[in-house]
């Protein structure tokens, strides 16, 4: 309709300032190819686009929580908590929210080997709403994957290696580490990771690569963030930046119109879960 007010996607990087205003960075040391456990907040980021004015926004929506505990056997296994409002503004009535545990190989793509994942839509005081709970579960194989859910089995190929999302988070941080003190040249168009990709532990999203970038330069209120920079491209997704600070941790993760913003106070985001289990 003429002159209502509508989301649209921003210009690239043009939201910095206004979502980093209020950032903590951490200044503690990080290890990433150890132990750790990182908190992001969400946000949905954009132009309020109406006749009178043209205003950013950096709406928070939920959050991540990603823990990573190294195995015996030289593997690791992350734990992951994610909840999104289901709308844009504060009046969202439910919350999607999801948990999954995964096995990763101590690889330069975190393959997977398997996986198991719930996924559910809950009230603001953490209720479990009827029918919307699915379990999930799978692995990898020679040839591909077999995803199980709902009683069914899907076997899908894919050539290896083959990571998730979520682990993405991790890699980007041990190939800084690897990377770190090497020049990379920002014209060299050759990839420093090619591999496929199961979104949201459920979609395979092939051809994708991760190459380094420009550093990020951003200076908020004084506040200087220098932070090095990787891109993700691929079939299926639109392209995702991951910036990593001085520790190597990854503060930061945007694509599109998400982005999640490291911090450790997020947690107060996740809704209570009453019912949610069982």
């Amino acid at each position: 309709m003429t002159g209502q007010a509508k989301i649209v996607p921003p210009e690239p990087n043009g939201f910095l300032p206004l979502l980093l205003k209020d950032f903590q960075a951490p200044d503690t040391a990080f290890q990433p190819d150890g132990e750790w456990e990182s908190v992001y907040r969400l946000f949905l980021i954009g132009v309020l686009d109406a006749p009178q004015y043209r205003e950013w926004r950096c709406v928070p929506a939920g959050a991540l929580r990603l823990s990573r505990k190294p195995r015996p056997d030289g593997n690791f296994v992350l734990q992951v908590e994610f909840a999104a409002n289901q709308s844009l503004e504060a009046h969202a009535r439910s919350v999607d929210y999801m948990q999954a545990e995964i096995f990763c190989a101590n690889d330069e793509a975190s393959s997977l080997l398997r996986f198991k994942r719930i996924s559910m839509q809950l009230t603001l005081k953490g209720e479990l709403i009827d029918g919307t709970k699915l379990e999930m579960s799978g692995e990898v194989t020679r040839s591909g994957l077999i995803l199980r859910y709902a009683g069914r089995e899907r076997k899908v190929k894919a050539p290896a290696p083959i990571t998730c999302d979520w682990a993405i988070f991790d890699l980007i941080q041990r190939l800084s580490q690897k990377l770190d003190g090497q020049l990379v040249r920002q014209s060299e168009p050759k990839p420093l990771l090619e591999f496929a990709l199961l979104e949201d532990l459920e979609f395979l999203r092939a051809n994708h690569r991760i190459f380094a970038s420009e550093p990020l330069n951003v200076e908020v209120d004084g506040k200087r963030f220098h932070w090095r920079r990787f891109v993700q491209f691929g079939d299926g997704v639109l392209p995702w930046t991951y910036c990593l600070d001085e520790h190597l941790r990854l503060v930061l993760a945007y694509s599109g119109m998400r982005a999640y913003l490291y911090d450790p106070t997020a947690k107060s985001a996740f809704p209570i879960r009453v019912g949610a289990q069982g």
